[in-house]
């Protein structure tokens, strides 16, 4: 594995965010050495700053939890908009999720049913739920019962766990 770290970062430094993304992998889960988030970061931090969108939203998200770097949810928010703007689906969700939490953001439903919907139509099934959520409780979109269900059902069909509890609700309330 060492030998694969090291043509990893020679791509990096040839100018291949990739490789740095790679790199950061491997530090992240320990493949080949002691596994080391602000090793990790550092990484992740070149192949974003080289235009990797996934690698961008990996930062954002231990920025936003301060693993392995210093917790920053203004920059965690830049870096899940920069990956979001490149149609990466889970940055689409977590930009959504900032959003509708306030996570170094100011709280904005639309914008989160926005980006949720972006996620979903991409397929990502998580972003089925949190849209779902927005749905059933009328939160930057029309409250539509319907809608919640819909795509509660949708996430549930693909394991999404909280969708069943979400499936349930709406079942005992009536909706």
């Amino acid at each position: 594995l060492h030998k694969a770290a090291d043509w990893f970062r020679r791509a990096g430094e040839h100018g291949l965010p990739e490789g740095y993304a790679a790199l950061a992998e491997m530090y992240l889960k320990g493949l080949g050495f002691t596994q080391d988030a602000a090793q990790a970061a550092q990484f992740y931090r070149l192949a974003a700053d080289g235009g990797h969108a996934e690698a961008s939203w990996r930062l954002g998200l231990m920025l936003l939890g301060g693993s392995g770097v210093a917790k920053d949810e203004e920059e965690a928010v830049g870096r899940y908009i920069f990956a979001a703007k490149k149609g990466f689906a889970p940055a689409q969700n977590s930009l959504g999720r900032a959003y509708e939490m306030g996570w170094g953001i100011g709280i904005n439903f639309a914008e989160a049913a926005r980006w949720y919907r972006e996620a979903a139509d991409k397929g990502f099934v998580r972003a089925k739920y949190n849209l779902g959520t927005l749905y059933l409780l009328g939160r930057g979109v029309p409250q539509d019962d319907k809608a919640a269900k819909d795509l509660f059902e949708e996430a549930a069909d693909q394991n999404v766990i909280e969708a069943l509890y979400g499936l349930g609700f709406a079942y005992e309330n009536g909706r």
